[in-house]
């Protein structure tokens, strides 16, 4: 009795912290919205004006539909006015998620698929990659999960050519509960593993590695390893406070329940899903909030009262139902039949049974449905293509049967005339045939003779070209050198960080020399696999420095550039670069810095770095720097005939145009 009202006692007074905090987090997320809606009306261009509907879209999505859905609409009609690809397939995602999140799962996946259909027709492998994930989300909901797999493959198959662990981890983590739905729970601990390595591999961020370390915690409990279980569970929320990660806590809740429903420590057991249901009703998680409450359910009939478990269920099943959580509500049916059983109430017993029946019949209809379809449409095609098959051998034999009549005829025809001219034809045309075969195998020599030569000579001059370059790339590896070893004779930082700056600028333009001897075609490099390895040197020196946990992006097309504007573009991307690991993420443990090179829609060449860091002070101005990087870079623009354009919208981001002239693709 005393457990039970100090149980209640508990319940109540976190009842009124919720609602306080519920109260404070509304009236923060209201302000960040308005904060958005303004950014949106004063944006200066559309593509600036895209990415605040998209992160308005995004941001409502379990908020309020409605709302999402308007600022998808909103996103959607300008992106098709600005031509826009990328932020159009994102409008489409964003009006999958609003209709996942009703429940309205077949609108989810109409829409996704849109966004897919647009992301193939223009190659953007990265977009793809995350609408086949987001489709197997969808099926692995309506509990399909052979579909869910084969969309979850496509998605790591993409994934795991682009090279982006963190990305590649979401999908394997996906792939980690397919099998834990199919009770695979080895398989589903190693691919949380798998998970986790590759957050850690690729410096994902903290939120992300946490719920790694929940994942894991499942897959142990359902190994029946509940100590392991439990000191995942914990690490997965260690140092946070609740509002630092609502889903999070209720998700650690949950599971720490679980584990000691296991262990039959009932009275544990209870309060942490009593906890678990606060939080998530708070984060609006609502396959959350049905799990728990059918996992109090559970704790109520195990101990002993049956009673309390039917309010439970029936709040569970009523979720489920509303969102489509098909196996969600079979389990919660069930729970709810064996509670009416327990309390003598028969005939509601044997009423949940019979929809019991009919739910489990409704999911195996929906897995042979997909089956029979696939066999169906595998049957037509087959017969389609041997129809289309017996045709063409058809068709091609009625022709060769024309053809040879045909030929028969102009023979036949032909022949008499042949005939009477072969005799007198035939010495002519052999004396002809003689000369000219003479004057052939000259002019054959001739030409060989020739090509021969050319081919020596552009050899020695190919050969030649690659030394000079060689040599100039290892006469700046000398002064690099050199710069090394001066550094080591000096204790000064300001001097010791100048001379890193010049080894940088010259390592920058060393590369290219030596990308330029490594290719066969001399006169270019591809600025993008440049740029990759640029970036990779300065990781690795600013890495040394302690500017450890930044994650580079490189993206955009295979441009190929000449040595006159690569040059220029590689001193301008160093500076770039090397600013954003100085500066950007003063007093932050990590972040992320892109560099994009692309063509333009009306044939001009734009290189964009960027950063998520602290941004640019507000009364920033390129012409009045002081900073040597950012003066030669400017000053480099100009010389290109360039256009230099920056902001400081969640992070410091700068944009340089060039003519195409010194394109060479």
């Amino acid at each position: 009795m005393g457990s039970s009202v100090n149980a209640m006692r508990r319940s109540w007074r976190f009842f009124i912290a919720s609602l306080l905090l519920t109260s404070v987090s509304a009236i923060a997320q209201n302000d960040r919205f308005d904060d958005l809606r303004q950014q949106f009306k004063t944006a200066p261009t559309d593509s600036l004006r895209l990415v605040f509907l998209d992160e308005l879209s995004y941001s409502f999505v379990q908020q309020n539909f409605d709302s999402s859905v308007y600022y998808a609409g909103l996103q959607k009609g300008l992106a098709q006015a600005a031509h826009d690809s990328v932020m159009l397939a994102y409008a489409y995602k964003n009006y999958g998620r609003a209709f996942e999140e009703q429940g309205e799962l077949d609108s989810a996946i109409r829409y996704i698929e849109k966004a897919l259909t647009i992301e193939k027709a223009s190659h953007n492998q990265s977009g793809m990659a995350g609408s086949y994930h987001n489709i197997g989300l969808v099926y692995d909901r309506l509990g399909n999960m052979n579909l869910a797999m084969e969309y979850y493959l496509k998605a790591l198959e993409i994934k795991e050519k682009l090279g982006n662990p963190v990305a590649l981890s979401s999908t394997v983590s996906a792939i980690g509960f397919v099998y834990k739905a199919q009770d695979q729970h080895q398989k589903s601990l190693e691919q949380f593993q798998k998970a986790l390595d590759l957050l850690i591999e690729g410096g994902g961020s903290s939120n992300r590695i946490r719920g790694a370390y929940n994942n894991i915690g499942l897959a142990y409990m359902n190994l029946k390893e509940y100590d392991s279980a439990r000191s995942y569970y914990r690490r997965s929320v260690a140092g946070l406070k609740e509002d630092d990660n609502l889903r999070g806590f209720g998700a650690f809740y949950n599971n720490m329940g679980v584990t000691y429903d296991e262990n039959l420590q009932f009275d544990s057991a209870l309060y942490y899903y009593t906890q678990s249901l606060r939080v998530k009703s708070r984060s609006g998680d609502k396959y959350g909030v049905s799990s728990t409450n059918h996992n109090l359910a559970v704790n109520y009939r195990r101990g002993g009262f049956p009673e309390k478990a039917i309010p439970h269920e029936r709040a569970s099943i009523a979720l489920a139902k509303q969102y489509k959580f098909l196996e969600l509500r079979m389990k919660s049916t069930d729970g709810l039949r064996e509670s009416f059983a327990a309390t003598n109430q028969i005939d509601s017993a044997y009423f949940y049974t019979l929809v019991w029946k009919e739910l489990s019949d409704s999911l195996q209809r929906i897995e042979r449905g997909e089956t029979v379809m696939e066999l169906e449409a595998k049957y037509e095609s087959e017969k389609k293509d041997k129809e289309l098959a017996l045709n063409q051998a058809t068709l091609a034999q009625q022709q060769s049967s024309l053809r040879s009549e045909a030929r028969l005829r102009y023979l036949l025809l032909g022949g008499l005339v042949l005939l009477t001219v072969f005799l007198v034809y035939a010495y002519r045309s052999e004396r002809v045939k003689s000369k000219s075969n003479t004057l052939l195998q000259q002019k054959n020599q001739e030409i060989e003779e020739k090509s021969l030569e050319l081919a020596r000579s552009l050899g020695e001059k190919e050969a030649l070209l690659k030394e000079i370059h060689h040599r100039v790339k290892n006469n700046l590896q000398v002064i690099s050198s050199i710069l090394n070893m001066q550094s080591r004779t000096t204790a000064s930082p300001e001097m010791i960080s100048a001379i890193q700056e010049g080894q940088s600028r010259v390592k920058a333009m060393a590369l290219i020399h030596q990308k330029l001897y490594q290719t066969e075609k001399l006169s270019e490099i591809d600025f993008r696999e440049y740029a990759e390895e640029l970036v990779q040197y300065l990781s690795t020196v600013f890495s040394q420095s302690g500017q450890a946990g930044i994650v580079n992006k490189v993206t955009g097309s295979n441009i190929k550039l000449d040595i006159d504007l690569a040059i220029p573009l590689g001193l301008i991307l160093n500076e770039l670069i090397s600013n954003a690991y100085k500066y950007a993420f003063e007093g932050m443990l990590g972040g992320e810095i892109s560099i994009e090179l692309t063509r333009t829609a009306d044939g001009q060449l734009q290189l964009a770095v960027g950063d998520n860091g602290n941004g640019l002070p507000h009364d920033f101005s390129i012409d009045k720097v002081k900073s040597l990087g950012l003066k030669l870079v400017n000053i480099l623009t100009r010389q290109l005939n360039g256009q230099l354009s920056f902001h400081s919208v969640k992070g410091a981001h700068f944009s340089i145009v060039l003519h195409e002239d010194g394109l060479t693709t």
